[in-house]
C-alpha cells in the first residue's frame, strides 16, 4: 500500500491508547474488550443467521456520524495547536490530547469503513428486504466497533476537560 493510502499509523497510534499511562504496559482487558466483544457479537449474528433490516436508515446514521467525528478531530487539531503554541510545558495534557486524536482518528477510519460496507451491502439488497447474514454479521462486527470507539473518546473527551482547570 502506498504510503499515501497507509492507516498504519492511525491503527499503531490507536492501539498505543491502550496503555496503562502509569505503566506503559498493554491493557489485556481493554484490548479484549474493544476488539474481542464487536467480534463475538458478529459471530453471534452469523451463527444465528441474523439479517438487518433498514440498511439506508442504518446506512444514514452511520454517515452523519463519521461526518461528526471528521469535524470533532477538526477541532481536536485545533486544540493541540493552541496549546502547543500557548505553553509547551504541559507534555501530560498535550499527551491527553494526542490520545483523543489517535482514538477520533480511529474512529473516523472506522467510520469511513462501515460506511463503504454499509454503501456495498445496499447496493447488493434488493430495496425493503433484509441484508443477508454473510453482509449482516460484518456490519454487527463494525457498528459495535464504532460505539466502543465512541464510548473511548468520550471518556478521553471527559479526562482533557477535567485537566482544563488545572491547566489553564
Amino acid at each position: 500500500m502506498s504510503s499515501k493510502w497507509s492507516i498504519t499509523a492511525t491503527l499503531r497510534d490507536q492501539f498505543k491508547t491502550l496503555r496503562d499511562a502509569r505503566s506503559s504496559k498493554t491493557m489485556v482487558f481493554d484490548v479484549g474488550f474493544f476488539y474481542v466483544v464487536p467480534l463475538a457479537l458478529g459471530v453471534a449474528a452469523g451463527v444465528s443467521r441474523f439479517q438487518l433490516r433498514g440498511l439506508e436508515g442504518i446506512l444514514s446514521g452511520v454517515s452523519i456520524y463519521t461526518a461528526f467525528l471528521f469535524g470533532l478531530l477538526v477541532h481536536v487539531f485545533q486544540l493541540r495547536a493552541r496549546v502547543t503554541d500557548e505553553d509547551t510545558r504541559r507534555h501530560s495534557f498535550i499527551d491527553l490530547i494526542d490520545e483523543l486524536e489517535a482514538n477520533v482518528s480511529y474512529a473516523v477510519l472506522v467510520g469511513v469503513a462501515t460506511t463503504a460496507l454499509l454503501m456495498t451491502t445496499v447496493a447488493l439488497t434488493i430495496k425493503d428486504t433484509p441484508a443477508s447474514w454473510g453482509w449482516s454479521a460484518p456490519v454487527v462486527v463494525l457498528v459495535s466497533h464504532m460505539v466502543l470507539a465512541l464510548l473511548m473518546i468520550l471518556k478521553r473527551t471527559r479526562a482533557v476537560y477535567r485537566r482544563l482547570p488545572q491547566t489553564y
